[in-house]
């Protein structure tokens, strides 16, 4: 999604990055760590979905929420990719939460936070 921002027509009013990896090679080498076949792959896949040099290209408010004990993507991808982000942004830290808690427990800790930014019109002032 977010390497296709700037082809979007119109453009978003706001944008929600939810628990996401920051680059498909970053995931590789966090995954090659326990998986050979991953650790091979890393250094021959094209640079494609580097959600850390998407995300530049994006200028609506963003939303970036990951918990802290996602272990499919880990936090510091998810703060490496709001690093990268264009102001208006903002960082919503969850805690104990996994990777598939907003398909797999409809979770309100996990929801709460997106569904105040598409109640305020992605204005980020909320707690």
């Amino acid at each position: 999604m977010l390497a296709s921002i700037r082809d979007f027509k119109p453009a978003p009013s706001g944008v929600i990055v939810g628990s996401a990896f920051s680059s498909l090679r970053e995931l590789g080498k966090y995954s090659g760590k326990t998986n050979s076949f991953f650790k091979a792959l890393v250094n021959v896949i094209p640079d494609v979905w580097n959600n850390t040099k998407a995300i530049k290209e994006n200028m609506a408010p963003l939303l970036v929420l990951h918990s802290d004990s996602d272990a499919s993507n880990p936090l510091f991808m998810g703060q490496k990719i709001f690093s990268y982000a264009n102001n208006p942004k903002k960082f919503v830290l969850l805690h104990g939460l996994k990777h598939n808690a907003p398909i797999s427990d409809s979770c309100q800790t996990w929801w709460a936070p997106v569904i105040r930014f598409i109640e305020n019109g992605n204005n980020l002032d909320f707690k």
